[in-house]
């Protein structure tokens, strides 16, 4: 199960105005990714799990006051800028400014009640990852469309007051399309037409 992931806008302005608070040296963007792999967490009973700040399915909601895992994770996004140690080839003789994303307390929760050596906490912990997958494939998938629209926005408003205000449009438009695919992937993920064969896996539910 997977919790709901927001964009921080108040950062996406704060973001655009320090892009041009570095003035024409930053005539392009890199956008860096960082995606740890998450930590396996068992400290939490099933109906701990069950309390926190989640969303479940639909075929799900009504029907359960415990779970047996969630994945935990956030996205933190700030910002450089390079100077000196800048790779030229990178952005010819500018600087770039460099957005970083990076997936930030990243657990895999697993209910204490699951035996480690059971099929169930394999066939659990195997689908939880696949929610750590969905987000760190969205932001990787997300750093080159960032770079270009607003290199394409700079190259457009080139010397014009709009620019600033372009900028935080694309930055907003962006990130909020990287969230909705997340949450269209985290919504596949726990729909039941994918969750019954991975149950199947474990038919007597062994370590349950």
């Amino acid at each position: 199960m997977a919790p709901l992931f927001k964009p921080n806008l108040s950062l996406l302005t704060f973001l655009a105005i320090s892009f041009f608070g570095f003035g024409a040296q930053a005539q392009c963007i890199k956008v860096v990714v960082e995606a740890p792999t998450p930590v396996v967490d068992q400290s939490l009973s099933r109906k701990a799990l069950a309390s926190g700040n989640i969303r479940l399915p639909n075929w799900a909601a009504k029907r359960f006051d415990a779970i047996d895992a969630r994945f935990e994770g956030e996205i933190d996004i700030t910002y450089s800028d390079l100077h000196g140690s800048a790779n030229p080839a990178a952005c010819g003789t500018n600087q770039p400014f460099v957005m970083i994303m990076v997936i930030k307390k990243s657990f895999l929760m697993l209910a204490r009640e699951l035996d480690p050596a059971g099929c169930w906490f394999k066939v659990v912990r195997a689908h939880e990852y696949k929610h750590y997958e969905a987000m760190a494939n969205a932001m990787k998938s997300a750093a080159p469309r960032i770079e270009s629209a607003v290199e394409s926005v700079i190259a457009k408003y080139a010397g014009s007051g709009d620019t600033q205000q372009a900028v935080y449009a694309v930055l907003e438009a962006e990130i909020n399309h990287m969230y909705e695919v997340i949450d269209r992937a985290n919504e596949h993920i726990d729909s039941l037409e994918e969750i019954k064969p991975e149950y199947a896996a474990c038919d007597d539910h062994s370590g349950r």
